[in-house]
């Protein structure tokens, strides 16, 4: 493959992660006009946002950006190699472990969603309860952001970029969606939009921004699973890695190989590392340095 060839090709990936951020940056303002509309500046809105960052935040401490920098130097080499059974074993232990422990994290955040309310300092014991709530119902987002990232850096390192990039736009419009259906519940009830309060939310409101708003992360993986079996990997319940590859995450990288990985927020403000690529034996083409060194390029959707 020619240096120019391996060029257009960036570019080409480049462009499309461009225009999905545009797109995703017109939804992101959507997203935040209907919520501001339907849920506005009160107690349930404050219960929301105050519960909703802890999956973002615990998300990122536990893997964020490392598990998707780890993941797709890792499967470059089988995959350069045309080892795709390496590629779906070496993916399946990649989620079995990603799975386990957001899992794990998520229910320690339910079964201390009580004393974790207790410390966001709100003005009721509605309000208090809503962000119960609201924090057990959230932390079922964790293994579905770590789905996410997985399935992405799966599809990246193959240099299929349109999913990983086009799941967010996808989550925004479930998320619209949730708020939208929330505030006809209070229309329906007779509550102005943007005046709900904790204490007199319709039947069904809470849970249907709850669950909306999850079911928003739920599709930037779940978007991505008939991408991956189209692409040949075979994803199965699995913890074991290949002989000689459960060292190399935390390594980041194979030696002698250079890596591009692209990273970006969505526009609805989930802090989910989701789109990248690996650039694999670049060798000759590129003199950027020593073998193995690592480019970065962080951008913002």
């Amino acid at each position: 493959m020619s240096r120019r060839a391996v060029l257009s090709g960036l570019a080409g990936a480049a462009a499309l992660i461009s225009a999905v951020t545009v797109v995703s940056r017109l939804l992101g303002f959507a997203r935040n006009l209907v919520f501001t509309n339907a849920v506005g500046l009160t107690d349930v809105g404050d219960a929301y946002n105050w519960a909703n960052t802890l999956p973002n935040v615990l998300f990122e401490v536990a893997a964020g950006g490392a598990l998707a920098g780890a993941l797709i130097p890792v499967i470059a080499g089988p995959l350069a190699r045309g080892m795709r059974d390496d590629v779906s074993r070496i993916a399946s232990a990649m989620l079995g472990w990603t799975l386990g422990g957001l899992v794990l994290i998520g229910a320690v955040l339910a079964l201390a969603a009580e004393p974790i309310a207790a410390l966001s300092r709100v003005d009721t014991a509605a309000e208090r309860d809503l962000v119960t709530f609201f924090v057990r119902v959230f932390a079922v987002q964790l293994p579905l952001y770590g789905l996410a990232v997985v399935l992405s850096g799966v599809l990246q390192a193959q240099r299929k970029f349109f999913w990983p990039a086009f799941a967010p736009v996808l989550s925004s419009l479930v998320v619209i969606g949730a708020y939208a259906g929330y505030g006809r519940l209070l229309a329906d009830a007779g509550v102005a939009g943007g005046a709900g309060e904790a204490s007199v939310l319709p039947d069904g409101a809470a849970a249907l921004l709850a669950w909306g708003t999850t079911a928003g992360v739920a599709a930037m993986g779940l978007s991505q699973v008939v991408p991956i079996w189209r692409s040949g990997v075979r994803l199965r319940p699995a913890l074991r890695f290949p002989d000689g590859v459960a060292a190399r995450p935390a390594r980041g990288r194979a030696p002698g190989r250079r890596c591009l990985v692209l990273l970006h927020l969505d526009g609805s403000g989930h802090v989910l590392p989701e789109a990248g690529a690996v650039v694999r034996d670049l060798g000759d083409l590129l003199t950027t340095g020593e073998p193995g060194r690592e480019v970065g390029l962080v951008t913002t959707v």
